[in-house]
């Protein structure tokens, strides 16, 4: 017995995709250990005595290669589109693509579509033409709608997507689509709140009023996922009454600025060097890009980055919340998420 005998067959057809970014089409490279081993455009007949000079080839011999990137590191010339919904990270902005079509030889009417995406914890509608309905599908139309929308819930998530329409002879009809898909959190973030601010060696007594509250908060973010992340900002959204300090760059504090900042530090070099042959666009210019490297953190699977702050509040009686981590990240080809964590509380 067909098992799809008694499946009523409806007269619109309903096809969603995940609009995201593709990725790099990967192969399984060809491990190379010596320079006869490597494919190259011209081939010469060398001799080598030694074990060095028979070791790997020149970059000059890679590059007249069009092969050697795929053959040795796996890495092609193409990009692949994503034959599934993928991993979804909390924080990043779910885009979907959704196609009604009519592939029968009949007329639909009062076509509408409600997308809604259930979490653990509740119902959030995306898209909703209920009030505005398709007055006529004719046979081989095709509506294409873009819903997008930021995951702010990990766990389980359904995509549920309800079509009513009225058939030619009169029948009103409607059908339901669930997508299920798990959304998991790209960074872990440990924290600790201390009264203490001996660590970072300032001395506060200048000051003509003393704060009446101070709080240290010390993050620690770690890449969880299988891929790179580059973090482009890690802040605190201080509460009500308190007031932040920024310590990360900072010599007194135990925050090591990110691999970039060496880069950025000879760019800024150059331009010193340079100054007497540069306008001020040119100096302008290096200096946005030494702010940009110096707010990119390049974050490995599995590696972490330590940030400082200082709280204080002038407020006898401040609040237990002293404010919110916000983290904003970016995926290898740029697709950008925002995480925004729940309040940091003090002891009172």
């Amino acid at each position: 017995m067909n098992p799809d005998a008694n499946k009523e067959q409806h007269s619109l057809t309903l096809k969603v995709m995940r609009l995201s970014k593709p990725s790099f089409q990967i192969v399984s490279p060809l491990v190379l250990w010596e320079k006869d081993d490597v494919p190259s455009s011209s081939t010469t007949s060398t001799t080598s005595t030694t074990t060095t000079s028979s070791s790997l080839t020149t970059v000059e011999e890679m590059n007249n290669s069009r092969s050697i990137m795929e053959e040795g590191f796996g890495v092609t010339q193409f990009l692949q589109l994503p034959n599934s919904f993928g991993i979804i990270y909390l924080g990043e902005n779910f885009r979907i693509y959704i196609s009604l079509n009519n592939p029968t030889p009949h007329d639909v009417f009062s076509t509408s579509l409600k997308v809604e995406l259930q979490t653990t914890t509740q119902w959030t509608p995306l898209f909703s033409n209920v009030t505005t309905p398709i007055e006529k599908c004719v046979p081989g139309s095709t509506y294409d709608y873009v819903v997008s929308h930021d995951v702010k819930e990990g766990g389980v998530n359904i995509l549920a997507c309800t079509v009513t329409y009225t058939r030619h002879d009169g029948v009103s009809k409607f059908f339901r689509k669930f997508f299920k898909f798990q959304v998991m959190s790209p960074l872990t973030v440990t924290s600790r709140l201390s009264s203490s601010f001996s660590l970072f060696g300032k001395s506060r007594i200048q000051q003509p009023q003393q704060p009446q509250h101070s709080v240290v908060v010390e993050a620690s973010v770690e890449n969880v996922t299988q891929s790179p992340l580059y973090i482009e900002k890690v802040a605190i959204i201080p509460a009500n009454g308190w007031t932040v300090i920024n310590n990360n760059e900072d010599s007194t504090s135990t925050y090591v600025p990110p691999i970039h900042h060496s880069i950025a530090a000879d760019a800024d070099d150059d331009g010193d060097r340079s100054s007497s042959s540069s306008n001020i666009g040119d100096k302008e210019r290096v200096k946005r890009y030494k702010n940009h490297l110096m707010n990119l953190v390049y974050l490995k699977p599995g590696s972490a980055r330590h940030f400082i702050y200082f709280l204080e509040s002038y407020e006898p009686k401040a609040s237990a919340e002293v404010g919110q981590i916000e983290l904003i990240w970016r995926a290898t080809l740029g697709e950008p998420g925002r995480l925004l964590l729940p309040p940091l509380k003090r002891k009172v």
